[in-house]
């Protein structure tokens, strides 16, 4: 029950931002769509080094998959629907990043995975077969939607606050097309259909690994 009020009150929450206009006070509707164009991912700076998107996500994607958090909502589809769920694919991967100058001193430096797979809550009986995912590539860790509270989205101002916004707000069930989020500054790129095949090629033999030590009880 506590996880479906979190993604009622989510839902609540996007449409207030909207009813507000933009960050910058414009008014400008959360729908409005930008003439500007939207160009393909560049490498990104991770620690002052210039690394591939592809690249990034291949290892930051694999570390998630292995993580207890994920293991735990895979297992939870397991347990609820009796069945083995399909592995984790990436279908979009939207780079959004916006300088601190915009968002009261907080870089947003974020990577938007919208990605097919099956998971489950068990204690609200809740399964869905895809979610948002969000990389933080300044720090490298990936979020999703289960691992951030609706505490966060009182946070405003923080770092936190952005992370459940853009979870919970933006595309997460909508085709991208380009859309101004927060402020005409901000810049959206998004990574080629080339690169997210060998993503999901690289995560496929991940989920393999894994899935086996589990069928063999390895942890």
């Amino acid at each position: 029950m506590k996880k479906i009020l979190f993604l009622v009150l989510a839902v609540i929450a996007c449409f207030s931002f909207v009813g507000c206009g933009g960050i910058d006070g414009s008014g400008e509707s959360f729908a409005a769509v930008t003439d500007k164009k939207v160009t393909e991912v560049m490498p990104i700076a991770v620690d002052g080094t210039e690394v591939s998107v592809k690249d990034f996500l291949i290892e930051n994607l694999s570390e998630y998959i292995d993580s207890d958090g994920f293991k735990e909502i895979q297992q939870a589809f397991r347990d609820g629907l009796g069945k083995e769920p399909e592995p984790l694919k990436v279908t979009n991967v939207i780079e959004y990043a916006l300088e601190g100058k915009y968002t009261n001193s907080i870089d947003m430096h974020f990577l938007l995975i919208q990605a097919d797979f099956q998971w489950g809550v068990l204690s609200d009986s809740w399964y869905g077969n895809s979610m948002m995912l969000l990389a933080d590539y300044d720090t490298g860790k990936v979020y999703d939607p289960t691992m951030v509270d609706e505490s966060w989205c009182k946070e405003s101002g923080s770092k936190e606050y952005w992370i459940y916004f853009m979870l919970n707000c933006y595309y997460s069930a909508e085709p991208y097309d380009g859309r101004m989020l927060l402020n005409e500054a901000e810049i959206q790129r998004v990574l080629t259909q080339d690169d997210i095949a060998e993503i999901n090629a690289a995560l496929y033999s991940a989920q393999s690994q894994i899935l086996c030590k589990h069928q063999n009880g390895i942890k």
